[in-house]
């Protein structure tokens, strides 16, 4: 059978976890940030973060935290998050840090966001399973609005912001490919 090399990559990156003998999470972000160095090497287009919340079996809680490290460890591989559980997140939150992170990356940054199914981590955050459509689609616009040039304001039913106006030198890259990739998905 014959895979793209991202499809291969997925499955490299799956965390073994085995009731005998539990992996330690400080070897799997270890092994993770290695092999992906490799593969970066190697030529490899791409590699891709799963968050997930409250379980032991290795799943990343902290999407932005990790393509930062990878970014700084990798010159050419793409890393995406596939997918940012978004509404879980502050939106301006994530407009900042994913621009950081497309900036130490050169621009290697794919964005993918998800709503989220699992109801043990919405109760985690304090958010209702039910408000996840609204919020990812108010975090939608926050996002567009925060790479574009100038102050705007939001005011929704999850977040009010006014006069939010994110530094150009932040989001230059993300300005660029960030809010137009958005708007194509819409």
């Amino acid at each position: 059978m014959r895979y793209r090399k991202n499809e291969i990559w997925s499955r490299i990156l799956q965390p073994s976890v085995t009731t005998s003998r539990p992996r330690k999470h400080v070897e799997l972000y270890r092994e993770m940030l290695d092999e992906i160095s490799v593969a970066d090497d190697m030529g490899f287009d791409s590699a891709w973060l799963t968050e997930h919340h409250f379980l032991a079996d290795g799943y990343c809680p902290s999407l932005m935290v990790t393509a930062g490290a990878i970014a700084a460890r990798t010159k050419n591989i793409r890393i995406g998050t596939g997918v940012l559980l978004i509404p879980l997140h502050d939106p301006v939150r994530v407009a900042e840090d994913s621009a950081v992170v497309d900036l130490i990356s050169e621009g290697r940054l794919i964005l993918g966001l998800g709503l989220g199914y699992r109801k043990e981590e919405f109760d985690g955050f304090g958010r209702a399973l039910k408000e996840r459509k609204g919020r990812i689609e108010e975090s939608l616009d926050i996002l567009t609005n925060s790479w574009q040039e100038g102050s705007f304001s939001h005011n929704g039913k999850y977040y009010k912001l006014k006069n939010m106006d994110l530094p150009q030198n932040l989001c230059s890259s993300q300005s660029q490919s960030g809010s137009e990739h958005l708007q194509s998905r819409q």
